[in-house]
């Protein structure tokens, strides 16, 4: 009797003892899987790092090729103001060319007025000294006719 009693306690000790293994065993394999997650969440959280940090890389790459976009963008306006510059003297030089050009023309305009007039004047003398030719020729012609009479 007693025997089989402490069978049964035994027998009841056992399935007690067994369904705490089953809990156990169910509690590890929460564990297994919090952990799985965890490991999950990290290994995401990683990669989301490595992700900023080149975009990070990246936006430093672009500020630098901006950069020396702006650097060469200042050269290429610094040469054409210089081509600017060289243009406005140019046209410098070239108004004075044609300042210097419309002098000589005027210049020449004046000399040819002047060998004009000198000609036109020659030409009177010459009109005025024939005059005073033919004025002395009929002279000499009517002294002559007043000594023959």
């Amino acid at each position: 009797m007693v025997q089989d009693r402490i069978h049964k306690v035994l027998d009841r000790i056992h399935k007690v003892q067994d369904r705490i293994h089953m809990v156990q065993d169910r509690i590890h394999m929460v564990q297994d899987r919090i952990h799985m997650v965890q490991d999950r969440k990290h290994m995401n959280q990683d990669r989301k790092h490595m992700n900023q940090d080149r975009k990070h890389m990246n936006q430093d790459r672009i500020h630098k090729v901006q950069d020396r976009i702006h650097m060469v963008q200042d050269r290429i306006h610094k040469v054409q103001d210089r081509i600017h510059m060289n243009q406005d003297r140019k046209h410098m030089v070239q108004d004075r060319i044609h300042m210097v050009q419309d002098r000589k023309h005027m210049n020449q305009d004046r000399i040819h007025m002047n060998q004009d007039r000198k000609h036109m004047n020659q030409d009177r003398t010459h009109k005025v000294q024939d005059r005073k030719h033919m004025n002395q020729d009929r002279i000499h012609t009517n002294q002559g006719r007043i000594h023959t009479v």
